[in-house]
């Protein structure tokens, strides 16, 4: 399958998930990393809720939108908990540190991050816009 394909497919799978689970957006929480960062990070849920397996297990689902201002540096998003993660980089680009693996991402990219991993972002002068998938 080419790579615009598993593009389409995981963009139809997303839009199932928020369909299934009626998921409404809501106002954002505009987390901020450090005074010096205000307005850098905002954070919006898109919805969140249950999704049921076809193992009977359940898991905890939350689709977010960070958008980060440009010259910006994390040392890792501010997601509490454990948590797997499915990233979509809508907008913009920028540089991803997970583990030990540094990488440019363009926009269009889609990514994951293991739980009990720590993911870093770096912006240049651009901002950019990450929709992230939380499984918990």
């Amino acid at each position: 399958m080419s790579t615009l394909g598993i593009r389409r497919r995981t963009e139809w799978t997303l839009a199932m998930i928020i369909i299934t689970l009626g998921l409404l957006p809501v106002v954002g929480t505009g987390q901020e990393e450090g005074a010096d960062r205000i307005e850098r990070v905002k954070r919006d849920e898109l919805g969140s809720g249950q999704l049921a397996l076809l193992s009977g297990r359940t898991v905890g689902v939350a689709i977010e939108r960070w958008m980060l201002g440009g010259g910006l540096s994390l040392d890792r998003l501010p997601i509490d908990g454990d948590a797997f993660l499915v990233i979509h980089l809508r907008g913009g680009q920028l540089i991803t540190v997970i583990g030990d693996e540094r990488v440019l991402r363009q926009e269009g990219d889609y990514w994951s991050v293991p739980r009990d991993v720590v993911m870093a972002v770096e912006t240049d002068d651009d901002s950019a816009v990450l929709e992230v998938t939380i499984v918990r």
